[in-house]
């Protein structure tokens, strides 16, 4: 049976016509050897995703550092989704590259053996199990076609996946856009009213998305009236069209005709499933993809499950130790101090402003009047900061107040975080064990953040 033009309703000139003949012709030869550039792909992707993952937990970070509210959240889903796109990835074109690279290796056994499987010549077997084998064993030829079946269309199912999530990501992008705009025009800080302007955004875009499952609830999946005018929604009204929408049901649907419905919704319920799993595990053992940066091998330790900041030296705390890490909330210059003071790092991530504005209702451009010349604008801007700060911020040594702290900004020069520095003098402090605390002046009934935390560090003799 001939191909059919690809639009029947956009008839092609001349000149196309006969570039898509020779396209036809083209794909037909390339049928037979496109397990060549299949392999070249995955090898290409399986380097990329490896690579990927340090990518977005960079981006992770950046975001979480300069979002506050809802915005902070969509972030983390952003990433996540993400970071389970780039392992669904790079596990796919793992399998991809091994089934691939067995399948060639079936071809070259065929090379080598053109007669296949001579159960007559076979002894080390009993003859039920021969008889057995005769009856379950197809020809090699059989066997490699299914497998080289199986290889095109894991290929093929691994982009579909991809489509899904990007188109996904989208959705959520695109909702945190219009949520922003509507929050500039109307200035919330309630992060549960934020939330709702998010979700009720993200229903309304994910509405065109719905329409083709609406399309077959009882009494609607025949009226072709309303299936007219939810397809349209479905397929011109879609914010993801251009994008994905068109080459997902090109897959999907080349897959739901050539494949049983109900295998195929079990194939992927159980893609799903395995890989949601299998990115939780990959997740823990891999600092790149675990976002909470907690990554660790995860296993039962009786006495030891979550150690407050109190009893654990985390290296994050400290600067001889934490490497190439963002601060997470507060670090010193080393875990055994030999210096005459303690040099403080606070990190100063945006969700905290809104703690800072309930001491400071005022910000420092609201502060200063427009009178001042620049120079004294700035100047003038830092100060109150920093006495903002002063408030908001408590330091204690071994549980005294230090009511002499002196604040700086601080730009770090390696990873860029922006935070605050003091330099607290520890000449009379003894020798030995000693902690740090970073308390902030936050009402006790909010979210988990802002944290304060416990430093320990020792003084040592040079």
């Amino acid at each position: 049976m001939e191909d059919k033009q690809p639009n029947e309703q956009m008839p092609l000139s001349e000149l196309e016509q006969k570039d898509f003949d020779s396209y036809k012709t083209w794909i037909n030869q390339f049928k037979i050897e496109s397990w060549q550039p299949e392999l070249v792909v995955s090898g290409v992707a399986i380097f990329a995703t490896i690579q990927l993952a340090g990518f977005i937990g960079q981006i992770f970070k950046i975001a979480q550092a300069n979002t506050d509210g809802i915005f902070q959240l969509t972030s983390y889903v952003i990433c996540y989704y993400l970071q389970i796109m780039i392992f669904a990835l790079m596990l796919n074109f793992i399998f991809h590259f091994i089934l691939r690279t067995f399948w060639i290796g079936i071809i070259g056994l065929k090379a080598a053996y053109p007669q296949g499987i001579d159960f007559d010549k076979i002894s080390a077997t009993s003859p039920y199990f021969k008889k057995a084998y005769k009856e379950q064993l197809k020809d090699i030829n059989h066997f490699s076609w299914q497998l080289d079946r199986l290889c095109s269309g894991l290929f093929s199912f691994s982009f579909m996946g991809v489509l899904i999530l990007l188109g996904s990501i989208i959705l959520v992008v695109l909702s945190q856009v219009i949520t922003y705009g509507i929050l500039a025009l109307f200035p919330i800080s309630d992060i549960k009213a934020q939330s709702k302007i998010l979700v009720a955004t993200l229903m309304v875009l994910f509405i065109p998305s719905f329409s083709s499952i609406l399309a077959l609830f009882p009494g609607i999946k025949n009226n072709e009236r309303i299936n007219k005018v939810l397809f349209f929604i479905y397929w011109h009204v879609n914010p993801i069209y251009f994008l994905f929408v068109k080459p997902f049901h090109y897959v999907s649907l080349t897959f739901g005709a050539n494949l049983n419905f109900k295998k195929y919704s079990l194939l992927i319920a159980i893609y799903m499933f395995f890989l949601m799993t299998g990115f939780q595990y990959y997740s823990t053992i891999n600092s790149d993809v675990a976002l909470d940066r907690k990554a660790q091998l995860k296993t039962n330790r009786a006495f030891l499950s979550n150690p407050s900041s109190l009893n654990t030296v985390n290296s994050n705390m400290y600067d001889n130790l934490r490497g190439d890490e963002n601060i997470q909330i507060a670090a010193i210059q080393s875990d055994v101090i030999y210096d005459d003071y303690i040099r403080l790092l606070v990190n100063y991530p945006k969700k905290e402003e809104r703690w800072l504005l309930e001491l400071c209702p005022q910000t420092p451009k609201q502060y200063v009047p427009d009178s001042l010349s620049k120079s004294e604008k700035r100047k003038q801007k830092d100060e109150y900061a920093l006495q903002c700060f002063q408030k908001y911020l408590q330091i204690e040594l071994d549980g005294t107040i230090q009511s002499n702290v002196d604040w700086l900004f601080y730009n770090h020069s390696g990873n860029k975080e922006i935070g605050l520095i003091t330099y607290i003098p520890i000449q009379q402090q003894k020798i030995g064990k000693h902690i740090l605390s970073v308390k902030k002046n936050t009402p006790k009934d909010t979210d988990p953040y802002p944290k304060d935390i416990d430093i320990p560090f020792w003084i040592g003799t040079q």
